[in-house]
């Protein structure tokens, strides 16, 4: 049934991480599914559907993401440092303690952050 939508389906997906991507592609087809209840009261289904596929999507992100709580700093900070990490940037821009940096490279190392907001589904 939901053949004919895998282009609009892997749309979705192409900014998800890959260890995410096997449980975000049910979320989008439950997303998808949700969408085609609807079908005939939208104007611009494709639109609509993307948006109710990136909604599940985030749910699922949302749901196997480990509690943790961190300050706000700490957490800007850990996305500056990840961020510089995947750009194999300096770490000196973020002008911290070496000390300071060993902690945050493990809070990195010990989590699976995903930046939700950098996620362009």
């Amino acid at each position: 049934m939901l053949e004919g939508y895998n282009k609009l389906i892997n749309s979705t997906l192409k900014n998800v991480p890959y260890h995410l991507r096997d449980d975000c592609y049910q979320a989008a087809c439950v997303g998808l599914l949700s969408a085609l209840k609807s079908k005939d009261k939208v104007n611009n289904f494709s639109a609509y559907a993307y948006s109710c596929m990136k909604s599940e999507i985030l749910n699922e992100i949302a749901s196997l993401m480990e509690p943790m709580s961190v300050g706000k700093n700490t957490y800007i900070l850990l996305c500056k440092y990840n961020k510089l990490k995947n750009n194999n940037g300096d770490f000196s821009e973020l002008n911290i303690s070496k000390k300071r940096l060993e902690n945050i490279s493990k809070l990195s190392e010990q989590t699976k952050t995903v930046n939700v907001d950098s996620i362009e589904i």
